[in-house]
């Protein structure tokens, strides 16, 4: 006889399910002082993301950059994106 696979659906308390994802990440920046105006602005982000549809799954790794440039007065993001959706 198998064990029957624990339900997805079902929590411990018997309520409904989390529906959010869980984010470990940090971030560091540095910016390129080599320019006479404000240099680009590169955020590194590094850690790790559970997504609430895999779930008991791993965690999938974050190891990624966003660079910003100055221009008219502020920064915008010229490559790569932030693993965080905004709160």
């Amino acid at each position: 006889m198998k064990p029957h696979a624990q339900d997805p659906i079902a929590r411990d308390d018997g309520g409904a399910p989390d529906t959010h994802d869980c984010y470990a990440i940090e971030s560091s920046w540095s910016i390129d002082a080599t320019h006479e105006r404000p240099g680009d602005l590169t955020i590194r982000y590094q850690g790790a993301i559970s997504r609430a549809e895999s779930y008991a799954g791993p965690p999938a790794a974050i190891d990624q950059k966003q660079v910003l440039r100055y221009g008219n007065g502020k920064y915008r993001a010229i490559s790569g994106y932030s693993p965080v959706p905004a709160i």
